[in-house]
C-alpha cells in the first residue's frame, strides 16, 4: 500500500513562508533556511523575522530589505535587546542580510546612527562570540557601503565609521579564533570596498 500522507502540521512546516515577503526575496530565503534548522540560534532568527514581518504588516510598510534594515536598527537601539546576546545575535544575522541587499542611499542616510548603535551592541556583546561576530560583520558591510555612495567618494562619511573600523581592526588579534577570523574577513572586505575612494 502507498505510504500515508504526511500530517498536516508537517505540510505546514515544509511550506511555511515569511508573511508578506515574496518567494526568492533574500529575507524570505534567510527565513526558509533557518526555519528548517533545529538549532536554537536558528529558532531565534525565525522569531526575529516573524516579529519584523508582523511590524511591517501592522504599519502598512511593503516588505523589503530596506524596511527590514530600518526595523532591526530601531530594535537594536533598545537596551533590553542589547542586554540579550541571543536576541542581539539573531537580529544581527537579519541585519547582515538586509545590509547586503538594501540600496546604498537609505543605508548611508543612517550611517552615523548605525555605526553608533553597532558600537554599543558590540560593547554589550563582548562575552558573546556569536553576537560579536554579527557586530563585526555588519560594521564591515556598513563600511563597504561607502564604495557605492555618492558621499562616500569624497570622504565625508568616513569619520562616522572610523571608530568602528578601528574597533574591528583591534579584534583581528582577539583570543577567540572565530571572532578573529570574522574581524580579519570584514577588515579585508572593507578595505577592498573603499580602495580608490577618498575614504581610503
Amino acid at each position: 500500500p502507498p505510504p500515508p500522507p504526511p500530517p498536516s502540521n508537517l505540510l505546514w512546516f515544509l511550506t511555511m513562508e515569511l508573511p508578506g515577503f515574496p518567494s526568492g526575496d533574500p529575507i524570505a530565503e534567510l527565513y526558509a533556511k533557518h526555519r528548517r534548522s533545529p538549532q536554537p540560534e536558528s529558532k531565534q532568527v525565525t522569531a526575529v523575522l516573524e516579529a519584523v514581518a508582523e511590524i511591517l504588516r501592522q504599519e502598512g510598510i511593503p516588505p523589503s530589505p530596506t524596511a527590514v534594515f530600518a526595523a532591526v536598527m530601531s530594535s537594536l537601539e533598545r537596551s533590553d535587546t542589547q542586554a540579550s546576546p541571543e536576541v542581539a545575535g539573531a537580529m544581527l544575522t537579519v541585519l547582515g542580510i538586509a545590509l547586503e541587499h538594501a540600496p546604498t542611499a537609505p543605508v548611508l542616510s543612517k550611517l552615523p546612527a548605525c555605526a553608533k548603535v553597532l558600537m554599543s551592541v558590540g560593547r554589550a556583546a563582548q562575552e558573546s562570540p556569536h553576537a560579536l561576530r554579527g557586530v563585526i560583520h555588519c560594521i564591515g558591510l556598513l563600511i563597504s557601503s561607502l564604495r557605492d555612495g555618492g558621499n562616500g567618494g569624497n570622504g565625508n562619511e568616513w569619520p562616522h565609521v572610523a571608530k568602528a573600523f578601528g574597533a574591528i581592526c583591534n579584534l583581528c588579534v582577539d583570543s577567540r579564533p572565530k571572532v578573529r577570523k570574522q574581524a580579519a574577513t570584514s577588515v579585508t572586505e572593507a578595505l577592498r570596498a573603499v580602495r580608490g575612494t577618498a575614504s581610503a
